[in-house]
């Protein structure tokens, strides 16, 4: 692991610890897949407003916000999707029931997601059309396992 990657994922469990308290299910499993989720999603976020200009490119930014991507890219999934903590089984959790049966596909777009935002990580901190050229391959993947197996806000 290269040190930017292991200061990112300090950083990460670091979020999560101070994060977890803000909104649990009671349900450890869900809780930190939730955390995992919201780091993706908050990363994403910063590297997307960069990507269409709302936000003016920030080398050091990006490249903090696709290491803690790619940190939080990296967990597996066999250990945020446990079966028994879908929507059914604990409350305030999205997800389908699907994705405790579909390991296989779930692992594949888990890993493609890894190498897309290692692709970013790669290429955050060198510029803006790095950045525009490596975003859409995160987005792909966010969106094949959300479409698939992710149940609206109640």
């Amino acid at each position: 692991m290269s040190r930017k990657v292991g200061m990112a994922a300090a950083g990460l469990l670091f979020a999560t610890a101070v994060m977890a308290g803000s909104h649990t299910t009671g349900n450890p499993i869900v809780d930190e897949r939730n955390m995992v989720m919201k780091t993706m999603g908050k990363n994403l976020g910063i590297l997307g407003a960069m990507a269409k200009g709302e936000v003016d490119y920030d080398a050091s930014a990006a490249q903090a916000a696709a290491d803690a991507l790619l940190a939080a890219a990296e967990t597996d999934p066999a250990k945020l999707w446990v079966a028994g903590t879908g929507r059914a089984e604990v409350p305030g959790s999205r997800a389908k029931a699907e994705i405790f049966a579909d390991t296989e596909t779930v692992q594949k777009i888990s890993m493609d997601l890894v190498a897309a935002s290692m692709a970013m990580q790669e290429a955050a901190g060198t510029g803006l059309d790095a950045v525009r050229a490596n975003i859409g391959g995160i987005g792909r993947n966010c969106g094949a396992c959300h479409k698939a197996y992710r149940l609206p806000k109640d």
